[in-house]
């Protein structure tokens, strides 16, 4: 939000230290788009081909080479209408959007043009100044480019959001690159992006992400456990509580929605998407005429901390989710 960049602006922009140059793709669009497969594409230079089940959300960082430091973090919510709403997890600041639409998989070019409007929709809902890169996939299988009154329908109604068009191929590759080459340009141009972080952030982030990669590890810790992994990260004190908020922005983290001084941090915001797929998934068994019942939590969030439902149902209600 604005605010926030002005906050970050005026806190960082005097401070010695390093930029983090990150930026965040958020794959979105209807199932059967080729979402993953696309992502694999990007980051890995390979295909692999449907899978049976829905991954759920799936995040993969592709340093950009040629010294700039520029990382992408792409992020693909997964099939579930569930994951597919919760981009707003990791929108604050410093995100591009990818619309993503296979043509193949509707009958007739309307019904896939309101699909792919509505995933538009769903992302204006949350970042009104949000770019958005449209991508239709499946071009060596023969799905044609997306019309040119089929595009003008959509740039009329969201024109100063849609900044380019790319027809792809995720198993041959065709057009993958020029559309690297495109988020690669906005990313750049992105606000914040030249932020001066002090050394002792870059050192947490690390810290952070080895321990998300540790298997097993836990979805959360508390504010005290998080006070601690600063330090010795050689971060201290309220620079601990804004890299904190800084790392909550960026995506890196989430916090809770509870009390400040007995906060719980979410390492992985992705994993929290399966938190609320519990819930509100329409195949959830526990929820009846549309209400979840907190006698029924206990069997919902089965394995995870009893002390942490209720920030659960505080974030599904401050998010708008139910």
């Amino acid at each position: 939000s604005l605010s926030l960049s002005l906050s970050l602006s005026l806190f960082f922009s005097h401070q010695a230290g390093t930029p983090m140059r990150m930026a965040k793709v958020i794959v979105v669009g209807p199932p059967q788009s080729g979402k993953t497969a696309l992502v694999r594409r990007i980051v890995h230079n390979s295909f692999q081909g449907r899978q049976g089940n829905d991954p759920g959300p799936v995040a993969e960082a592709w340093g950009v080479p040629g010294g700039s430091g520029l990382e992408l973090l792409f992020h693909e919510l997964g099939k579930s209408s569930v994951y597919a709403t919760a981009h707003h997890l990791f929108l604050q600041i410093r995100t591009i959007f990818l619309v993503v639409w296979n043509p193949k998989a509707d009958r007739d070019d309307s019904r896939g043009l309101l699909r792919v409007h509505a995933a538009i929709r769903s992302v204006l809902d949350r970042a009104p100044e949000a770019k958005i890169l449209l991508v239709t996939t499946h071009r060596d299988a023969g799905a044609h480019e997306m019309s040119e009154p089929g595009l003008e329908s959509l740039w009329s109604k969201c024109q100063r959001h849609i900044v380019g068009y790319f027809h792809t191929s995720s198993r041959d590759g065709s057009n993958v690159a020029r559309l690297l080459d495109r988020i690669v340009v906005l990313a750049q141009g992105l606000d914040q992006m030249d932020i001066l972080l002090p050394p002792g952030f870059l050192s947490l982030r690390s810290r952070l992400r080895r321990l998300r990669g540790i298997r097993d590890a836990s979805l959360t810790i508390s504010r005290a456990e998080w006070d601690t992994f600063a330090n010795e990260a050689n971060v201290w004190g309220k620079e601990a509580d804004r890299a904190l908020g800084l790392f909550h922005a960026f995506g890196e983290v989430l916090r809770l929605p509870q009390d400040p001084s007995g906060e719980d941090v979410v390492l992985c915001p992705q994993r929290f998407a399966d938190v609320l797929a519990r819930a509100l998934d329409g195949t959830c068994k526990f929820t009846r005429d549309g209400f979840l019942r907190y006698g029924h939590l206990a069997k919902v969030w089965q394995g995870y901390d009893k002390r942490l439902w209720p920030a659960f149902v505080r974030f599904l209600h401050d998010a708008g989710l139910a």
